[in-house]
């Protein structure tokens, strides 16, 4: 049974978002157990950029490929935003600045933990 083109598309957006999410984890997992992860999203950030700039794609239009290199710029912005709203405002005092380490601290042991299980539930 053939879908309606309005079904189509939803699962079309719905796999592209899904895909996003996904991404976003990955690296939300890996940036967690750098020094610092802020500055690793942000080089990573740049790498992309330059990787979407500069890597060859299938004959088109100049024009239809300046559109995929900025909807490839606009998803990779998408999913490597480095702010943090509810830190940025806390940062003022000592006792906030202390509570985002501790958190920082449990959320990265909680992440690594979730992250080797589920690399052993690949194997």
């Amino acid at each position: 049974m053939a879908e309606d083109e309005e079904t189509a598309t939803a699962r079309y957006i719905a796999g592209n978002i899904a895909n996003q999410l996904m991404l976003k984890t990955i690296i939300e997992i890996i940036a967690t157990m750098a020094d610092d992860p802020d500055k690793y999203r942000a080089r990573l950030k740049a790498k992309l950029f330059e990787a979407a700039d500069t890597m060859p794609l299938t004959e088109m239009t100049p024009a239809r490929e300046d559109k995929v290199r900025a909807l490839v710029r606009e998803t990779i912005n998408t999913v490597l935003t480095n702010s943090r709203p509810n830190l940025i405002a806390e940062r003022g005092t000592a006792e906030a600045q202390t509570r985002r380490v501790t958190c920082s601290r449990l959320a990265n042991y909680y992440d690594k933990y979730f992250a080797l299980q589920a690399l052993k539930a690949l194997r």
